[in-house]
């Protein structure tokens, strides 16, 4: 299953996870989650409405199922194909 980090709520939910490390980046927070046997990442910008999940902590968590993307099985990609409508930035001088 693939989900994007901000479909990720923290703070409700029947979904348990532990805080396995907070990143401070100003308007949001990125947390890496550990999840039953996974570790997720998700990105919580409204961290100044409950305050920051410390490591350790148990969370709720909640997810909406149309958030989510089940992957087919088969092998599992290892590399993220290129997207040929991206724009590479040019490198600094």
């Amino acid at each position: 299953m693939v989900v994007r980090p901000e479909s990720i709520r923290l703070g409700a939910g029947d979904l348990r996870a532990t805080v396995r490390r907070s990143t401070f980046l100003g308007p949001l927070v990125e947390y890496e989650l550990a999840m039953d046997y996974h570790v997720v990442l998700a990105i919580d910008p409204d961290w100044m409405g409950h305050g920051l999940h410390q490591e350790g902590e148990e969370v709720a968590c909640s997810l909406h199922p149309d958030q989510a993307y089940a992957m087919p099985p088969g092998e599992p990609i290892e590399v993220a194909p290129e997207d040929p409508d991206a724009i590479t930035p040019e490198p600094p001088e």
